[in-house]
């Protein structure tokens, strides 16, 4: 994941602020645990989200405890005590999904990352192992979008949908997991449209410096893409804005479904204010750039 699910702090209160911040710190703690030090630089707020989602979902709320920071001892913070299976399995998540990036980097990108990104796959196969051992299925269901993802981009396929769909697929199976009936069903929808929303978000960043690379971008095979043409450009970012709109409020649609007692006004504040300001600061991005 990429780190462009987060919440929209000016909109949040305090007390939900703190909360928002005790399921990062917790997700930070863990990570050291379980995998080491260097495991807390991949944390991303799209996995406090991750993880905010399924203990909503699950009803069982946990408790919160005041504690040092991990990071830095002399700084206090909240954390959360309970519910040590989420955490868990949300740490798993990210560690599998960071060694599918990092081994997708390393085929992919400049010299210089990929050095980066050599360097730290011995550290990457390693939580991989580990975390693959304990939930194996949610291994599978990031290998398999890995290998449907560079499917459709070797074909080079112009649509949207079908580029954003193994993102979006693997997002609905790894945050519904473990949920049954229509729980499971409304998180699928949640997560499908989340998932789809950041592929989008992503390829958007991304469009210049893909299209100056030569790598696939899903907007650039739309259209002969011309940096100098601006009438163009406004066009592919219009589309893109009203995509990214779409999948949030689609994603808003389906998380009313969700029956929750805990977290609303921080998965409210996601889904509706975190979202779209993160589309325009990638918009407010592409103008200064022109």
């Amino acid at each position: 994941m990429f780190g462009y699910v987060r919440a929209f702090k000016p909109e949040l209160k305090i007390k939900d602020y703190e909360t928002y911040k005790s399921v990062y710190c917790t997700l930070c703690t863990k990570l050291g645990k379980r995998y080491g030090i260097l495991s807390r630089m991949t944390l991303s707020y799209d996995f406090t989200f991750f993880a905010i989602v399924r203990l909503a979902a699950s009803t069982q709320c946990p408790g919160f405890i005041k504690g040092r920071c991990c990071v830095n001892p002399l700084k206090k913070c909240v954390k959360c005590a309970g519910r040590d299976d989420e955490f868990d399995y949300t740490c798993a998540v990210a560690m599998i999904m960071f060694y599918y990036k990092l081994r997708d980097d390393i085929n992919d990108n400049g010299f210089f990352k990929k050095l980066l990104s050599c360097f730290l796959y011995p550290y990457a196969a390693y939580v991989h192992n580990r975390a693959k051992k304990n939930f194996p299925d949610a291994d599978a269901v990031v290998k398999q979008a890995i290998d449907r993802q560079n499917k459709i981009e070797s074909e080079n396929s112009s649509s949207i949908d079908e580029a954003a769909h193994p993102t979006a697929q693997a997002m609905s199976e790894l945050i519904s997991y473990g949920f049954n009936g229509d729980t499971k069903t409304v998180l699928e929808r949640i997560g499908y449209c989340v998932g789809r929303w950041v592929y989008i978000s992503d390829a958007l960043d991304d469009f210049e410096k893909d299209c100056k690379s030569g790598s696939y971008n899903t907007f650039a095979q739309r259209t002969e893409y011309r940096y100098d043409d601006a009438e163009l450009n406004r066009g592919i970012f219009e589309s893109a804005e009203n995509l990214l709109n779409q999948s949030a409020d689609e994603a808003y649609i389906a998380y009313e479904l969700l029956d929750c007692e805990n977290f609303n006004p921080i998965i409210e504040n996601i889904l509706d204010c975190g979202m779209s300001n993160c589309t325009q600061k990638i918009l407010e991005r592409k103008v200064v750039r022109k």
